[in-house]
């Protein structure tokens, strides 16, 4: 390593999380630690999955987890008979590879010191904390996994009251939280996360800019020949009446130009409902579904053949947005239209980087989607200016550089977080509850 690389240990105790999968979540687990190492940091992963991809990234312990995979083996065939394997046996797995990581970790790493420990978040893991604990190192969290799948523990049950005892730990002991927007940044805090510890680190792309723009394979509108006008319609979230909420949308788009074809790249559990409410309300022959979703690899892919990108939720599930699809939408060279609320204008600039209309008024959006299709010269310029935006801050890259600066200065200047108390008594007194 050079003399300013430094040595991260990489924790992803996510049983979900495939390292090589084409998820949102595990594409940004091999973005920061791809990133880091190809700025030459030493980066060794410790998970219980195995990398299937070609990686700088190293591991450190074989994948898998014996002691977890033999007692969830047990437990099974009881669990399924009173219908709790799917509830217990997901948060039993990060708690016990917990414990045996933890342990073999410290023994791998006898001979070889670590700089620091870097913990993609997972619910009821704690061997990223307990590590950092024993080696006497910075511990920096990766805070915006949440947001990409639903917690696996009912908060209300004693292993949920566990969970919140590692999340509270987590947030207050940690040297450095990484969140993906201001306003989750916000609920960290309110969990007791410190809110001078909080970095923004919204998400990131492979590249900006793309070559060869084509079209999807998409339905010619009409009989002259002429190509649509290709409108990539994203829907995060499987939300009740979300193809009522479509429908009107979709009636007075389609009045207003018939060669407007909207591609949908729905939540997947929303697919054969859209697909099925499509079809019945005859709009089959103007309206695409894909059986593609924004948190998968394909999503990129499909936006780099469209005009236009709306990203279409209700205003209860925006806060819930994930950044990344805004990051990808931005960087596909497509205009962006995205609703106008906190979280989408941490990154998109009205009228700069794209446009942003009011949540739940369709005439609003109708009102820009026109402007967008009118207007050439308005649709390149917005679309230039996102990928330079892109380009400039929000590459895997850069937000590797950010990370490195956040990680030197916990090195440089972090209270002994070994002084603090052990995990162990929480847990064992928690986990005595449970058995009783």
């Amino acid at each position: 390593m050079g003399c300013h690389a430094v040595r991260l240990l990489y924790v992803a105790n996510d049983f979900d999380l495939d390292p090589s999968a084409a998820c949102g979540a595990a594409r940004r687990l091999r973005g920061l630690s791809d990133g880091l190492a190809d700025l030459g940091h030493e980066v060794i992963l410790l998970s219980p999955l195995p990398i299937d991809r070609a990686s700088a990234v190293h591991r450190l312990l074989p994948a898998g987890c014996p002691p977890a995979e033999q007692l969830c083996g047990l437990l099974t065939p009881y669990l399924s008979g009173c219908g709790l394997a799917d509830r217990l046996t997901a948060p039993i797995r990060p708690l016990m590879y917990s414990a045996w990581a933890g342990r073999a970790a410290l023994a791998a790493l006898s001979d070889t010191p670590i700089d620091a420990v870097v913990e993609h978040y997972a619910p009821l893991s704690h061997v990223g904390i307990d590590l950092a604990a024993a080696l006497d190192v910075p511990l920096l969290v990766d805070a915006a996994a949440p947001l990409r799948g639903a917690r696996s523990v009912d908060l209300s049950s004693p292993l949920g009251e566990l969970a919140s005892a590692i999340d509270r730990r987590l947030l207050t002991r940690a040297d450095v939280i990484l969140a993906s927007s201001a306003s989750q940044a916000g609920g960290l805090v309110g969990c007791g996360a410190s809110a001078d510890r909080i970095q923004l680190a919204p998400g990131g792309v492979d590249g900006a800019g793309r070559a060869g723009r084509r079209k999807p394979a998409l339905p010619r509108a009409g009989g002259d020949g002429a190509d649509p006008f290709v409108v990539a319609w994203i829907v995060p979230f499987d939300s009740p009446g979300t193809f009522e909420r479509l429908r009107s949308t979709w009636t007075e788009l389609l009045a207003r130009h018939r060669r407007t074809r909207p591609l949908v790249i729905a939540a997947p559990s929303a697919h054969e409902g859209l697909r099925d409410s499509a079809r019945h309300d005859g709009f089959d022959e103007a309206v695409t579904v894909s059986d593609a979703s924004p948190d998968d690899e394909r999503f990129g892919e499909l936006l780099n053949g469209v005009d236009a990108a709306v990203v279409d939720a209700p205003p209860d599930d925006l806060p819930n947005l994930d950044p990344q699809i805004l990051l990808d939408c931005l960087a596909s060279g497509a205009c962006t239209l995205a609703p106008r609320v906190e979280s989408v204008e941490e990154l998109i600039s009205d009228g700069s980087t794209g446009l942003l209309f009011n949540a739940g008024q369709p005439g609003d959006l109708l009102a820009k989607l026109e402007r967008v299709r009118t207007l050439a010269a308005l649709q390149r310029r917005l679309a230039a200016h996102a990928l330079e935006f892109v380009g400039r801050r929000h590459t895997w890259p850069q937000v590797a550089r950010s990370l490195t600066a956040w990680i030197r200065a916990a090195v440089d200047g972090r209270s002994n977080l070994a002084a603090n108390a052990p995990l162990g008594p929480i847990v064992d007194a928690r986990l005595m509850r449970i058995a009783s």
